[in-house]
């Protein structure tokens, strides 16, 4: 019996201490977050991957032209120089765009 209750108490030890190193671990990840200041109507740059073929043009940018973006509800909505809509991203696919 006594080796069951020391086995317990191990386990919660062990849950104690893994709870301790997730909160060290995003503590340190959010200190060290880069933190983009992306603001309305700002030009921004859409990062897209997926248009390139990653053989044919491995070193090209990935990182398309500028576009102006807003904000509804959390999503961007971004409309290239000449007026043209395009759907809705999220702002983690977002860099400013410095000329």
């Amino acid at each position: 019996m006594k080796r069951v209750h020391r086995l317990e108490e191990k386990r919660t030890m062990a849950n104690l201490t893994l709870e301790k190193e997730e909160m060290k671990r995003k503590a340190w990840h959010d200190r060290n977050l880069w933190k983009t200041e992306i603001k309305e109507r700002s030009l921004v740059l859409l990062y897209q991957p997926s248009l390139y073929n990653k053989k044919e043009k491995k070193l090209s940018p990935r990182w398309t032209s500028p576009y102006k973006g807003t904000f509804p509800e959390g999503m961007v909505r971004l409309s290239s120089l000449e007026g043209i809509q395009i759907p809705l991203v999220n702002q983690s696919h977002l860099k400013p765009y410095e000329p």
